[in-house]
């Protein structure tokens, strides 16, 4: 008992002072005049921010059960449980691309978030085998293109993968998405009804619009794929935007979702926290990094600090292709010894990452 208090007594000293570390980090980053380096600093600080409530749960655990070895207290990164359990639940993820972004931006999402879906389907308006990508016919590039490439590449998910997958997320070759967080919320809903996640937006002037956020990613099941294409598509009810209308590609969707009765879903969490986020962690974070439009379009008014964001959130937005690497090194590999696992360094954890040059 007295070896294991004095075990204990190290351990804490150690959380303690990483805690007081941090806090000391937060303080003088504002200081700092390179902000590049502050940005990123916030970023990563973010990415961890369940130090505290994991050092709170340690030591309620160790109050509760004070006699308790601590070696059974490992991360569940790579449990088999939790693996098997994500696996039921099919994810088809397919990223809007364009030719001058195959390199420079989609195959980094490749190498990152894009090798954890089920499957992984690019989109554009040439063919590239090296990804591969999916040629939508007709496809022109450019904002004004958008809505025409997604009309077409939901069309061909119907005709070819619609059975491959029980949901189907959209994304941006800069949107970063953590497929675990993503399944996580899944889980609690059936493909076989027409459920449409993101985040939230909703407009109120000129017209009443709902819809959510393109850049975020929003994922459609199984069920709200098919009511978009037999019943949004079809000429005859006209309840969708057609191919050529042009117009916004997210607000699109949302009227297509709205007009085949499909469930918007508030993804937030519990506590009212984002779990799809429009901007990088830094701009949700830092208070007045968030351009003023996006206040007034989110349905649900948006805290800053590390209330922004859900300690499940599932995407960010406009991440440098740099970052994707980084957001990738701190979510998957680096382990705060104390926090996240007991195990030690003699646990060879999966490392495999395949780097490309950032052009």
């Amino acid at each position: 008992m007295l070896h294991f208090g004095y075990r204990l007594s190290n351990i804490f000293s150690f959380l303690l002072g990483v805690v007081f570390t941090t806090i000391i980090c937060l303080v003088l980053l504002p200081t700092i005049k390179l902000s590049g380096t502050r940005d990123l600093a916030v970023s990563v600080l973010y990415l961890h921010q369940n130090l505290q409530k994991s050092l709170q749960h340690l030591e309620s655990t160790f109050s509760n059960q004070s006699t308790r070895d601590i070696s059974p207290l490992v991360n569940t990164v790579g449990s088999p449980t939790v693996e098997k359990s994500l696996k039921k639940i099919r994810v088809l993820c397919w990223v809007l691309t364009q030719p001058s972004n195959h390199k420079k931006k989609a195959a980094h999402v490749k190498n990152t978030w894009g090798r954890r879906c089920d499957k992984l389907v690019f989109f554009s308006s040439k063919n590239d085998s090296t990804l591969p990508t999916t040629v939508v016919p007709g496809a022109k590039e450019g904002r004004a293109g958008l809505w025409g490439k997604t009309h077409g590449a939901f069309q061909i998910i119907y005709d070819k993968y619609l059975n491959e997958a029980d949901f189907f997320l959209k994304a941006d070759d800069d949107t970063y998405v953590i497929l675990e967080n993503l399944k996580y919320l899944l889980q609690n809903y059936s493909s076989s009804e027409p459920y449409y996640f993101g985040c939230y937006f909703q407009v109120w002037w000129k017209r009443r619009i709902r819809y959510h956020s393109g850049g975020a990613g929003y994922v459609l099941s199984q069920a709200a794929v098919k009511s978009l294409i037999e019943e949004g598509y079809k000429n005859t009810t006209k309840k969708c935007p057609s191919a050529g209308a042009g117009g916004a590609e997210d607000v699109n969707m949302g009227e297509c979702m709205t007009a085949v009765n499909a469930t918007f879903v508030d993804t937030r969490d519990k506590k009212g926290r984002y779990r799809f986020l429009s901007y990088t962690p830094k701009n949700h974070l830092l208070p007045g990094r968030t351009p003023g439009w996006w206040k007034s379009y989110v349905k649900f008014y948006p805290k800053w600090g590390v209330d922004c964001c859900s300690d499940f959130a599932i995407s960010f937005h406009y991440v440098a292709p740099s970052d994707m690497y980084v957001y990738e090194y701190m979510l998957y590999f680096l382990r705060p010894y104390g926090v996240h696992s007991f195990a030690g360094e003699d646990v060879d954890y999966n490392r495999t990452l395949k780097i490309d040059r950032v052009v």
